[in-house]
């Protein structure tokens, strides 16, 4: 990668950070108290997401998870939601990633969000260029050419930073609107993988107690959460509280996985969603630093 092209991309990536705290401003709102108004959390806050952004945590959830509870499942298709996915990278992410296994046609793959724009943008499968790359503590870090070359098309001239995501990859997905905070969710089918990142930092405990309870009625027997970007003395306690079992598996490398919130701690920068280094403080169990946890229902 060119210098000209990680410089591109900083400055863009520089301009939507300003861009997101001058609206913020403006709206006087702070990072505290977002879930008192989630439908203004989430237009404000929550939009931004990438593609590809934990790398160790979706190998772990293909190598170890999903092998598992397909074999559990028998000929039965796996249920997998991500929930508050914005635009709808994340899903895309597993779908792509269950096509080059070769598991995609095993699948059921769904993105929820609370926000109508960001699944609408979800459904059309076009991305802007920058949400294939992250900032890390080593630089710029890419969605490899090889994923891009097979699952994505550029855009015509007018839109050349654009990628369109394959048909069959956008047809593999199927998005909703879905509130995690509502008081009653609608009847929708029980998943086998549920994952909500980056979103129950933002809440107070007892928000955060609401959307767990709302997301165990989500979930099948035998399930597997994952839970990355939660507030860390929330999660502490989250296996004695829902009965969940923390997975463990290569569990230091899926935490600093996040390299872009990695990058924020080691600036020294407290963003919104840095996260503190692995076993900083190390009597607060495992817990602390999981963000996959198995949840056996009853």
């Amino acid at each position: 990668m060119s210098r000209f092209r990680q410089l591109l991309f900083l400055w863009r990536d520089g301009l939507k950070r300003w861009v997101m705290g001058l609206r913020r401003s403006l709206a006087r709102h702070h990072s505290k108290g977002y879930h008192e108004n989630a439908d203004v959390y989430a237009r404000r806050v929550l939009t931004t997401t990438l593609f590809y952004r934990n790398v160790p945590q979706l190998e772990v959830l293909f190598d170890v998870v999903i092998p598992s509870l397909l074999k559990a499942c028998g000929n039965k298709r796996l249920r997998i939601a991500s929930i508050a996915c914005s635009v709808g990278c994340e899903p895309y992410t597993l779908a792509i990633e269950a096509a080059r296994r070769g598991v995609l046609s095993r699948l059921d793959i769904s993105g929820y969000d609370i926000d109508v724009r960001c699944i609408r943008t979800a459904k059309k499968g076009v991305f802007d260029q920058t949400m294939f790359s992250q900032e890390s503590v080593n630089g710029i870090v890419l969605v490899p050419d090889a994923i891009l070359k097979d699952f994505f098309v550029r855009g015509r001239w007018h839109r050349r930073n654009s990628l369109r995501i394959r048909d069959d990859i956008r047809q593999a997905v199927k998005f909703s609107v879905l509130d995690i905070l509502a008081e009653s969710l609608p009847a929708i089918q029980s998943f086998d993988i549920v994952l909500l990142q980056n979103v129950l930092v933002h809440f107070s405990s007892e928000a955060a107690d609401r959307s767990m309870t709302n997301l165990l009625r989500l979930t099948s027997p035998s399930a597997c959460l994952v839970l990355g970007g939660s507030n860390l003395e929330w999660v502490e306690t989250i296996d004695q509280r829902y009965g969940l079992k923390p997975l463990t598996e290569r569990v230091e490398d899926v935490h600093e996985g996040w390299l872009s919130r990695r990058n924020l701690y080691a600036m020294g920068g407290r963003d919104y969603l840095a996260l503190e280094p692995f076993a900083t403080k190390p009597e607060a169990g495992i817990c602390r630093y999981c963000s996959m946890f198995f949840w056996k229902a009853g």
